[in-house]
């Protein structure tokens, strides 16, 4: 299967040719996308894009993938309830399947495990059930009960102790509904689980009034830190593998708290039952300076670049400068960062009331200068391997694919989907992306 690829110069409007009606087989569709017209610039050859590498077409519920498989959870092709099954996603080969109950839903995908969680509740509280299916051969290594799962990263699971736990009485709410709310406020219980045995490596036990926290990569979503906040001020940070501390920072503050970030060397602090945060010197525990909100209740502060804060008010993105707190830049409509580089984001718009697709913009990270829009092209709003994966229409029932180029803008189309609508879901192993979209799954390969 060659790795091809067209981008698409946007500057103009473009609408393809009649395409090419594709030769369909159940396993295996393999369709060629026709010579498009002239505004499309040929990046990879002469070579038209090809479809997906291979399809599962029935009833597909979820995926996820890695270790070059991709899991999915599907109904049943005969008889009731619902299935894993295990495929090599370079080309669609089954590896393993097994019956699995219709409460069970697929959470993330390892090289070495399928984590399953069942939610449920009895009058002691959440009794949800962790199951870790052995990714090479689909048999369950082990199973933990009375647990939420928080994170994982490469041989840990982090999972939090719920036993006893009853969620309505977990949270305390200000008559001002504007204000920061606090943070739930209840004894907790850790476990840094082996993922491969489901044992405990390591445990925590946080005390009410002390706020953790967890960062995440923003490519795959594995854990990348833990944290904790104390009602005196104290930071501590821990070793995500061992459980031990490996840093701590005094901070000038203490108090109640709703919720608090760290980026660079800050701490940003949202006190409950005010409005906006506080930003702090991590290493010196000095203030820095204070950021007012705008009183939306759920507004944040988030680190989009290395000197910058991101947040969205509402009309559109704002970037503040993270040594002073005074506004960088702002731009109206785009409210969502996708993905950052040095210098350029890529921004969309989906606070949008009307149906149509999300607007994509490149943007300068300095500046705030629009250097390319992206106009008539859904996003797939899903962990994608840093990638931004787009698709549009092209009839009821099919779609092109495609990347959106970071720092030009340019759509690289991968090929045209058939019975692709609606909303899908996409993982990213390696350089195959599989994609869920009303049911069927298709794989393909990216440049």
């Amino acid at each position: 299967m060659p790795d091809v690829m067209i981008e698409l110069d946007l500057s103009t409007p473009w609408e393809p040719q009649e395409l090419a009606k594709p030769r369909r087989r159940r396993w295996l569709a393999v369709v060629v996308v026709a010579v498009l017209t002239a505004g499309l610039l040929v990046s990879a050859g002469p070579r038209p894009p090809t479809g997906p590498v291979f399809t599962l077409d029935f009833q597909v519920l979820s995926i996820g993938a890695a270790g070059g498989r991709v899991i999915a959870t599907r109904y049943r092709p005969a008889g009731v309830g619902a299935e894993l099954e295990a495929v090599r996603l370079r080309d669609g080969a089954p590896l393993w399947s097994r019956v699995i109950d219709l409460t069970q839903h697929l959470t993330y995908v390892t090289d070495r495990v399928v984590v399953l969680m069942t939610e449920s509740d009895d009058q002691n509280g959440p009794a949800n059930t962790l199951t870790a299916i052995d990714a090479a051969t689909g048999a369950i290594r082990w199973e933990r009960h009375a647990v939420r799962l928080v994170g994982s990263t490469a041989d840990r699971i982090l999972v939090e102790d719920v036993t006893g736990v009853l969620e309505e009485f977990s949270y305390t709410e200000f008559d001002n509904p504007a204000v920061n709310q606090p943070a739930e406020q209840r004894d907790k219980r850790f476990l840094g689980l082996d993922q491969a045995t489901g044992t405990a490596a390591w445990e925590l036990r946080v005390p009410k009034g002390t706020i953790t926290s967890v960062s995440w990569t923003g490519g795959d979503g594995e854990l990348t830190a833990f944290k904790e906040l104390t009602p005196t001020g104290l930071l501590r940070e821990r070793d995500l593998r061992t459980g031990a501390v490996t840093a701590t920072h005094q901070l000038d503050w203490s108090g109640p708290v709703a919720n608090y970030t760290t980026g660079a060397d800050q701490v940003v602090i949202y006190r409950a039952g005010e409005r906006g945060a506080d930003v702090y010197n991590r290493t010196t525990g000095r203030p820095l300076w204070h950021w007012p909100g705008d009183g939306q209740r759920w507004d944040m502060l988030y680190a989009c670049l290395p000197d910058r804060y991101c947040t969205s008010d509402g009309t559109g993105l704002t970037t503040l400068d993270a040594r002073t707190g005074r506004p960088a830049w702002h731009i109206d409509r785009y409210d969502s960062v996708l993905r950052a580089g040095p210098d350029s984001i890529v921004v969309a718009a989906f606070l949008r009331t009307d149906p149509a697709p999300a607007e994509i913009a490149v943007v300068d990270a300095r500046t705030g200068a629009i250097r390319q829009r992206v106009v008539d092209w859904h996003v797939v709003q899903t962990f994608t391997g840093g990638r931004t994966i787009v698709w549009r229409p092209l009839n009821v029932r099919d779609a092109l694919v495609g990347i959106v180029d970071r720092r030009s803008g340019r759509v690289g189309v991968l090929g045209r989907a058939p019975d692709w609508y609606g909303q899908p879901d996409c993982v990213v192993d390696g350089d195959m992306l599989a994609c869920v979209a009303v049911g069927t799954l298709s794989a393909w390969r990216l440049p």
